[in-house]
């Protein structure tokens, strides 16, 4: 199996196997992220993700799930992501359930009838890093898309009857526009009427933009406290 380091498998996806069919983020510039810093994007090429599936056919054939990596693979386009779906049906027949997690921006690029083509090849569920749907937050981190994006993109999956779950991070828009962050997240996200929401706290890490704006008093960090409240 290929694989580039480091390799994040999405915790909340019990799934077996896994299959790298990208390497990297493509924006790679969220002021709190460091998780594919100093790797570059780039597709993995259609001969070494099919040399990955004869692997795996030949140990896990009965596979029912498996989780594509890494950030963002719908980046690619439909042209190019759908002959990756063929393959997977190909050697794994009993596949059910293709999963993987990409940016909201990386749905800009197909139209919903694409997406439900995705979905016949098995492609159910996809998870969104979203972070925040207040937009002030979304740009004072570089997301690099706004609240308007996430209602539209999210919208395409829902008519394509794609399920996805979207991440909220607690404590990036920094103590004093805290409340504003839940407050209009909440709102955004209930109009995407997502499967899940899952949460987590900013840690801020070594590296990163917002690591340097604390310091430098330009960005205050919630308490543990805060954080819960």
């Amino acid at each position: 199996m290929h694989f580039t380091d480091p390799v994040y498998r999405n915790p909340y996806w019990p799934t077996f196997p896994l299959l790298q069919v990208t390497q990297g983020c493509t924006h790679n510039r969220c002021k709190f992220c460091t998780m594919y810093k100093d790797v570059k994007f780039k597709p993995h090429p259609m001969n070494i993700i099919e040399k990955d599936l004869q692997e795996l056919a030949s140990i896990a054939s009965d596979a029912k799930t498996i989780q594509l990596l890494s950030a963002n693979p719908l980046v690619m386009t439909y042209n190019k992501f759908r002959p990756i779906l063929e393959k997977i049906n190909e050697y794994l027949p009993e596949i059910e359930y293709i999963y993987t997690q990409t940016r909201v921006s990386d749905l800009r690029n197909k139209t919903v009838e694409e997406l439900e083509s995705l979905k016949e090849l098995g492609l159910r569920e996809i998870s969104l890093g979203v972070e925040s749907g207040d937009d002030w937050t979304l740009k004072r981190i570089n997301k690099g898309y706004t609240s308007k994006d996430i209602i539209e993109q999210c919208q395409k999956l829902t008519d394509a009857g794609i399920d996805f779950w979207m991440s909220f991070l607690n404590g990036v828009s920094g103590r004093e526009h805290s409340h504003e962050h839940a407050v209009n997240s909440a709102e955004i996200f209930s109009q995407c009427r997502p499967m899940l929401v899952g949460t987590g706290g900013l840690t801020l890490f070594p590296g990163t933009p917002l690591l340097k704006e604390a310091q430098m008093g330009e960005f205050t960090p919630l308490s543990e406290k805060g954080n819960v409240n």
